[in-house]
């Protein structure tokens, strides 16, 4: 085996294999016993840990964005089991609005105050079509991280656990919603890694493949786990874990759209659009037969993650 080969299959190994067997792992771990109530902390820390294994371990004080995004990461990773308590929707887009802001402000600071100075002096010459030229793409990055933290807030908002006005508690529906977020995270999850590889964006691209891996490794147990049991999905992929995912998908769309030094903007909407489908999909009703369950959740946002690829593809 050449080095060229070796360094191929270290790569598959750090972001294909050992993440879906992390997932793996954690999933059996969550559904031991007592382990359920932390299980959101549980999986979030196996999450971080493939964010570790494909990057490192960040300096401190973080000296670049990537590092940023690390302590993020672990931001994240430890209030998603206090909001996967929470039922009230309302409260989790609040989250979701703070955290995903107060990101975006501290991965751009630089930019931003290397820049500050300069907004009145664009803002009083928008007369020439070249400074509105210029103005289009300053603001453009930020358009898109408006986008993205937009479909997250929305995205936070109708995963949350729905109420039984009857039962004054979260619904066990196990045919609906619990399989359209995660499946939907997953498929946007993969969308956003091929289209940050596309977009030169290797970092993002490598850390989202390597999460899709770790998510489809959870999934897959759940999967098994609902054909040969009756434990609701919800309860092996929980609430926690699945506002997690979303704002990551958020905070790695906000790099994207920042960093990317090829990125399609069309390619951008779709992801976007891919990350929102669920909200159509929660309310289709799932096959009876439990092997094809998943089926609608992973093909209808399947579509609109195909046509990011093929976007960014165009634009390669």
């Amino acid at each position: 085996m050449n080095p060229a080969q070796g360094k191929n299959a270290t790569m598959i190994v750090n972001i294909v294999l050992t993440p879906l067997l992390l997932g793996l792992s954690a999933a059996a771990l969550m559904r031991a016993p007592g382990v359920m109530r932390v299980a959101p902390f549980v999986a979030a820390g196996g999450l971080f840990s493939v964010y570790l294994l494909s990057e490192g371990l960040p300096p401190f004080p973080p000296i670049s964005s990537k590092h940023k995004i690390a302590y993020l990461f672990a931001l994240f990773a430890i209030l998603s089991l206090p909001v996967g308590q929470i039922t009230a929707r309302g409260m989790r887009m609040v989250f979701t609005i703070a955290m995903l802001s107060g990101a975006s402000v501290w991965i751009n600071w630089r930019w931003l105050k290397a820049n500050h100075a300069n907004w009145p002096d664009v803002l009083t010459s928008l007369r020439t079509p070249d400074t509105l030229l210029g103005l289009f793409n300053a603001v453009a990055p930020f358009t898109l991280i408006l986008l993205a933290i937009s479909a997250a807030i929305l995205a936070a908002y109708f995963s949350g656990p729905r109420t039984n006005s009857q039962h004054n508690g979260p619904t066990s529906d196990n045919h609906t919603a619990p399989f359209a977020w995660p499946y939907g995270g997953l498929v946007t999850m993969i969308a956003l890694s091929l289209v940050s590889l596309l977009s030169g964006y290797l970092g993002v691209g490598l850390i989202a493949g390597a999460l899709s891996a770790y998510l489809g490794g959870i999934l897959l147990f759940a999967y098994i786990a609902a054909l040969f049991s009756k434990s609701r999905t919800d309860e092996i992929f929980p609430s926690g874990l699945s506002w997690l995912v979303i704002n990551i998908i958020g905070l790695l769309s906000i790099s994207l759209a920042r960093f990317a030094t090829n990125l399609n903007p069309i390619a951008f909407f779709f992801i976007m659009a891919t990350f929102t489908v669920p909200m159509i999909s929660a309310h289709i009703p799932a096959p009876r037969a439990p092997i094809l369950r998943p089926i609608p959740f992973v093909f209808l946002p399947a579509l609109p993650a195909a046509c990011a690829v093929m976007a960014a593809y165009s634009h390669f």
